[in-house]
C-alpha cells in the first residue's frame, strides 16, 4: 500500500502533507506504525499532483513543482492507481445450486420492496454509474471513454440490471472506463462526463489500495460534486476485515460509501472498514453485497453500492441537495440485527470497540429505503419558502 502523499524527487522521498520534511517515521503525520504500512513497496509515479486552496494541478516536472510548493503552499500527492472492485466477484451458478442470500431477500432487507409497493419507481431519477460497460441489448446510453462500449468484464452490465431493478424508470448512463487500472486523471475525467450531464448519483466500485485521507484528487473532486448537487456512490471495497482498508475515493467526506451485508444484514467479513487516516468514520452505511441475481451469485461491495446509488437518486431528484441527501440515507439507516451484538463472538467485538468507533465497520446501519424517502419529504415539506400571503402575515 504505498502511500499517496510520498513523492520521490531525485533520491529524496518528501511527503506532500509537510514539505518540506522528509519521509521518515518520525515526520509521518500518522504515526510510526502506520508510516511502516504506507511506505512498503513504493513506487514511483511519472506526474505529481499540486494541490492548494484554488486549484489541483498535474505536473510531470516534480522538481519545478517542488519549488512552486514551497512557494505557494499548498502540498504534493503523485499519481494513485485505481482499479475495479469485484471484477473477480461474479460467479455463475451451477445446476441446481440454492442459495440462501437471494436477490429478493436483499430487497426485502433495505424496504425497496415496499418503496416500489407504495408506487416509487424512480421516474425522473438521473444515475450515472462509472464501470466497463454494458452488454448487447441493455439499451442504455454510454460514454466510452476510449474503446468499445461493450462489457467484456461483465461487471458494468450487472450494475446497471441491479438499478434497473430497484429503479425502473429512473435515466441511467454508462460511462465506460476501459482496462483494469486507472489513473486518478482517469477517473476524475469520468467524474466530470457524469457532471456535464447533470445528474442526480452517480455509482462507482473503483477503489485504491493505498489508505487516504480524503485530500487526495479524486476525493476532493466528489467533494466538490456533492457542492454541485450530485451525490457519488462508492464501494467501500473487499478488503475487509482489517481496518483502514476504505482508500480512495471511498474515503471522500461527501462520498457516499457503502459496505456489504449479507441479506440477514450481518456484516460480510470482507467488507472494507474505516477509519480513513484522519479519523473520520467509512463506510457510511451498509447493503446486500451478497446475493443471487438471476444466473449468478455475487459476492462484493460493488454490488451493494448500487442500493445506495438507486436511493440517492430517488431522494436527490426531489430535494437537489447533495450533502443532505447523504446525511438523510446515513442516519435513516436502520440498525444491524442483535445477533451482531450478541453472538459467540461479543467479547472480540467488545475488544474491538475499545480501539475504534464500532461505526468503521458497517457505517451507521443497513440502507432503509422508505425511511429515507419520509425523511426526505418531511425535510423538503418543512423548508418550503412561505408563500408571499403567509409571508406578509
Amino acid at each position: 500500500m504505498p502511500c499517496p502523499y510520498r513523492v520521490k524527487i531525485g533520491h529524496s522521498y518528501y511527503c506532500g502533507k509537510r514539505v518540506p520534511l522528509g519521509c521518515n517515521p518520525s515526520s509521518c503525520p500518522f504515526g510510526r506504525r502506520v508510516w511502516r504500512a504506507l511506505v512498503a513497496d513504493d513506487y514511483d509515479s511519472e506526474k505529481v499532483w499540486l494541490i492548494s486552496e484554488e486549484k489541483m494541478t498535474l505536473e510531470s516536472d516534480r522538481e519545478a513543482a517542488l519549488k512552486l510548493c514551497k512557494r505557494e503552499g499548498g502540498y504534493m500527492v503523485k499519481q494513485i492507481k485505481y482499479r475495479f472492485h469485484g471484477r473477480d466477484r461474479i460467479y455463475r451458478l451451477k445446476a441446481g445450486e440454492i442459495k440462501r442470500d437471494t436477490f429478493e431477500r436483499a430487497k426485502a432487507l433495505t424496504f425497496f420492496f415496499d418503496l416500489e409497493a407504495g408506487g416509487e419507481r424512480g421516474r425522473g431519477a438521473r444515475i450515472a454509474i462509472i464501470d466497463s460497460g454494458i452488454k448487447e441489448g441493455q439499451n442504455v446510453p454510454t460514454i466510452a471513454l476510449g474503446g468499445s462500449a461493450y462489457d467484456e468484464e461483465n461487471h458494468g452490465s450487472v450494475v446497471v440490471d441491479i438499478i434497473r431493478e430497484l429503479a425502473p424508470s429512473a435515466e441511467i448512463t454508462m460511462i465506460k472506463l476501459p482496462g483494469h487500472e486507472f489513473m486518478d486523471s482517469d477517473i476524475i475525467t469520468a467524474l466530470d462526463e457524469a457532471r456535464k450531464r447533470n445528474v442526480h448519483a452517480i455509482n462507482m466500485s473503483i477503489q485504491s489500495d493505498a489508505p487516504s485521507d480524503g485530500r487526495d484528487p479524486v476525493c476532493l473532486y466528489i467533494n466538490y460534486l456533492s457542492e454541485m448537487g450530485i451525490v457519488t456512490c462508492i464501494a467501500a471495497g473487499n478488503g475487509g476485515p482489517s481496518p483502514m482498508t476504505v482508500g480512495s475515493p471511498g474515503a471522500a467526506e461527501w462520498a457516499l460509501t457503502v459496505g456489504g451485508v449479507n441479506t440477514s444484514g450481518k456484516i460480510l467479513r470482507w467488507s472494507s472498514r474505516g477509519p480513513t487516516l484522519d479519523r473520520r468514520i467509512k463506510p457510511d452505511a451498509s447493503a446486500p453485497g451478497q446475493y443471487v441475481f438471476g444466473d449468478y451469485y455475487l459476492r462484493g461491495t460493488s454490488f451493494a453500492a448500487p442500493f445506495g446509488a438507486a436511493l440517492a437518486g430517488i431522494i436527490n431528484r426531489d430535494l437537489r441537495h447533495a450533502r443532505m441527501t447523504h446525511r438523510i440515507i446515513s442516519l435513516s439507516s436502520s440498525p444491524f440485527p442483535e445477533f451482531f451484538y450478541t453472538s459467540n463472538k461479543k467479547k472480540a467485538f467488545l475488544d474491538l470497540r475499545k480501539q475504534i468507533d464500532v461505526r468503521n465497520i458497517g457505517g451507521y446501519g443497513i440502507l432503509n429505503a422508505v425511511r429515507a424517502v419520509e425523511w426526505a419529504a418531511d425535510f423538503s415539506h418543512n423548508n418550503k419558502p412561505e408563500s408571499r400571503g403567509e409571508a406578509e402575515k
